[in-house]
């Protein structure tokens, strides 16, 4: 008699058996408690820090103010004002927030998949009901939103503090270090440092080596962003404006305008002189055509728009209005969010090709 083989059905687990987010999210906190227990402790202290850098500069931001120097500035009194004296620290806070998205991806980011790996646990995670896509997914997804929230807290603090200096002109949203550390934007860089520092861990399957390949490559994309993706983002499609006094004041670090003249809480990107012939001016020619607008008699404004328009000088400004700030965020938010999804893209590529 001949009997026939019957293929087994292989079990389907029920939407019970599947593990959910909240078992996921236990896993993760029993993981990763320790980076995250840092990230903790590293928000406390940095917190700590601006509370009391900034309890100073309260006390001296108040006498500012009761002074009248917000509207009146440019007295002496005001321009010798002991709050000048306390914006060393600021630079610091600053340089300290870059190095945030490095040590999410360095500490939470390279280890979470490398470690599976160097470990051999990911053969059990990869059979396991909640499956490789799905674990990754929402793994990362748990991650970033503790990394956001992080992000959030963190640019929060350093709004608070930059503040008074903002006021009186000694910083700017606009400048490098200030504009990529607003609230939004640095959670956006966080969630990237984390997503890339996953994706190096995936590929690499050492911790260590995960680890330091994440400290180089994160930490080389955020110096370039600081020293060079912000002004070139800010030099896009500025606004021009031509015929107008060379003394006058874009407001490249939020100054008030000097005469009624500029553009208040705009950044200057550039400027430059335009010759009876249509020629852009040259740095040499610049400096002649100043030494003979400035030396006759008065040297300012009026005087100086007087000369330029008998000799058929043209000054153009390119700058960013005020208004235009949150165009600016919201762009290189998008910009960074849409990396974000294409390294969670490639991760789970990755983790699917990975054999068990």
């Amino acid at each position: 008699m001949t009997t026939l083989a019957v293929q087994p059905t292989p079990a389907v687990a029920s939407p019970a058996q599947l593990v959910g987010w909240r078992d996921i999210a236990k896993v993760f906190w029993l993981e990763r408690r320790g980076a995250l227990l840092g990230l903790g402790a590293l928000l406390v202290a940095f917190g700590v820090a601006v509370v009391i850098g900034e309890r100073d500069a309260a006390a001296a931001y108040g006498r500012y103010v009761a002074a009248g120097c917000v509207q009146h500035r440019f007295t002496y009194a005001c321009l010798t004002n002991g709050l000048t004296n306390n914006s060393d620290y600021i630079p610091a806070l600053r340089i300290a927030a870059d190095v945030f998205p490095v040590v999410v991806g360095m500490f939470l980011g390279a280890p979470l998949l490398a470690r599976e790996y160097e470990s051999g646990t990911f053969r059990f995670t990869w059979t396991q009901a909640v499956g490789r896509r799905r674990f990754v997914f929402r793994t990362l997804a748990i991650a970033s939103l503790v990394v956001v929230v992080f992000g959030v807290v963190t640019g929060l603090l350093l709004d608070w503090v930059n503040h008074p200096f903002q006021v009186v002109a000694l910083s700017s949203q606009w400048q490098a270090g200030v504009f990529d550390s607003a609230p939004l934007l640095m959670a956006a860089w966080c969630v990237f440092g984390l997503f890339l520092g996953v994706l190096l861990g995936a590929v690499i399957g050492r911790t260590v080596a995960a680890i330091a390949a994440a400290a180089t490559v994160i930490g080389g994309l955020a110096l370039g962003a600081t020293v060079v993706f912000v002004h070139w983002l800010l030099a896009i499609a500025p606004v021009v404006k031509s015929g107008i006094s060379p003394i006058t004041n874009p407001g490249m670090v939020n100054q008030a305008s000097l005469q009624g003249q500029g553009f208040p809480g705009a950044w200057f990107v550039r400027a430059w002189y335009t010759g009876p012939r249509g020629n852009v001016q040259t740095n040499d020619q610049v400096m002649h055509v100043e030494v003979q607008m400035y030396s006759g008699k008065g040297g300012g404004a009026e005087h100086a728009a007087s000369w330029l328009s008998r000799h058929h000088y043209v000054y153009s400004l390119a700058y960013q209005p005020h208004a235009r700030f949150w165009v600016f965020q919201l762009g290189a938010i998008a910009l960074l969010v849409a990396v974000s999804a294409v390294l969670v893209v490639l991760t789970a590529r990755v983790v699917e090709r990975r054999r068990a």
